[in-house]
């Protein structure tokens, strides 16, 4: 069995490439989500695989955005994906989720600050993951959107795997499909974006240039003539000087960021984390208490002020500023996600309990239950979907074993 990690960038095609390779190989791939499924091991690479390994598997796939460019490069695995796009599309298209996803309103400061921290990330991950890796593979999405039948050729090609399970047909019939709600697939034109400023944009471009032309993506017409707006490069200096540990001057550019011209809210929530790891404790529970009592609510800056609290052994206090989080949450599943994050089930978390949304089965629960139970695949994207709110494994066994396909299959045993 090939044990694969698949680092990508997010909007880079991680799932279709999933989808397909689990059209394509069937029972004999394996995947694990890492940041979805109950439970994981959060182990890279996973510890879990010895039953995996015990079946007829051509492949096993771990999937990681490394969001925080802190994932092991790890020895002893059989090979790597890096799946990348062009840093302007790829870039646009995370933000409009992000804001989708999070809820979070759009303004030009935010939008700003947001392509900061991503140009950080954008210039990280390709010095860390793209350069000579020994049985790494770089995919691009471009050739996915453009060729997707050579796109899996080559990773068929690259890790050996049969070349009679590569069906340029089914490739071709997947590819039809959005891997997030089954409609129609249609590459997007992302410059033609709500959020495609040309300023930013050019401003944008020159953080990334280089690490863009290293991947073959040449950016230079974007940057347009005199620098833009410098808030942007401010963030990105200061993401780098929190990376490596420099948070003196960390803690000064954020300051000269936040005595500028409209600088976002998002970077004041900042400043007291910065305080308390540069052991200034007192300081930062002063701020926290003047964003508390000055800013929206803001579950993650709560939860970071209780953990502070809770660590310098004020825990009776760090109970209250988690019971005003939750009473002041407007989405309160999210802020219990939060808090059981970072607390997990102890006394702090526990009136976090009574808004956390029921776990769901991952797309691999439903899976392997089919194929275990049944003995074949769930007939569509949508059967697994459905089965994957069930409330656990338990639930999801149970309705298996009592329908009239399980009993049909096994009527003869006993």
């Amino acid at each position: 069995m090939i044990r694969v990690l698949s680092v990508s960038m997010p909007r880079s095609g991680h799932h279709v490439l999933e989808m397909v390779l689990t059209r394509l190989l069937r029972d004999r791939f394996h995947y694990c989500e890492f940041y979805t499924i109950p439970d994981c091991c959060r182990s890279i690479p996973c510890v879990r695989t010895d039953v995996v390994e015990r079946s007829d598997s051509l492949m096993f796939m771990q999937k990681t955005h490394d969001h925080d460019l802190t994932d092991p490069k790890v020895a002893g695995l059989d090979g790597l994906v890096i799946q990348v796009r062009e840093p302007v599309a790829r870039m646009l298209s995370n933000y409009e989720l992000h804001l989708r996803s999070e809820r979070i309103p759009h303004s030009i400061s935010y939008q700003r600050l947001w392509m900061g921290l991503e140009a950080f990330y954008t210039v990280g991950f390709v010095n860390k993951w793209c350069g000579p890796i020994p049985n790494g593979l770089l995919l691009k999405y471009e050739d996915l959107t453009g060729d997707p039948v050579g796109y899996f050729s080559r990773l068929f090609e690259h890790f050996r795997l049969p070349s009679e399970m590569l069906d340029g047909g089914a490739v071709l019939g997947a590819m039809r499909y959005s891997s997030d709600d089954q409609t129609m697939f249609r590459p997007r034109q992302v410059e033609r974006s709500l959020y495609s400023d040309a300023e930013l944009i050019g401003e944008f471009c020159r953080l990334v240039d280089e690490a863009a032309q290293r991947l073959g993506y040449d950016l230079r017409q974007r940057v347009g003539g005199a620098a833009g707006n410098a808030q942007m490069g401010q963030i990105y200096k200061y993401k780098l000087l929190v990376s490596s540990n420099r948070l003196d001057e960390a803690l000064r550019l954020l300051d000269l960021y936040l005595a500028g011209s409209d600088p976002d809210v998002m970077a004041k929530r900042w400043r007291p984390n910065l305080l308390a790891c540069l052991g200034r404790t007192d300081e930062a529970v002063r701020e926290y208490e003047i964003l508390l009592d000055t800013l929206p609510p803001y579950s993650a800056t709560s939860v970071k002020y209780a953990e502070l609290l809770a660590r310098t052994g004020h825990t009776i206090r760090a109970k209250k500023v988690i019971a005003d989080c939750l009473a002041a949450a407007e989405d309160k599943s999210r802020a219990a996600e939060l808090i059981l994050a970072k607390f997990a089930e102890c006394e702090l978390s526990k009136p976090a309990l009574e808004f956390a949304p029921p776990r769901s089965l991952s797309r691999q629960d439903v899976v392997d239950a089919f194929r275990l139970l049944l003995g074949r695949e769930p007939e569509s994207e949508q059967t697994v979907k459905a089965h994957q709110k069930e409330r656990s494994m338990d639930d999801l066994r149970r309705i298996l074993i009592l329908s009239e396909e399980f009993a049909d299959k096994y009527a003869s045993i006993g």
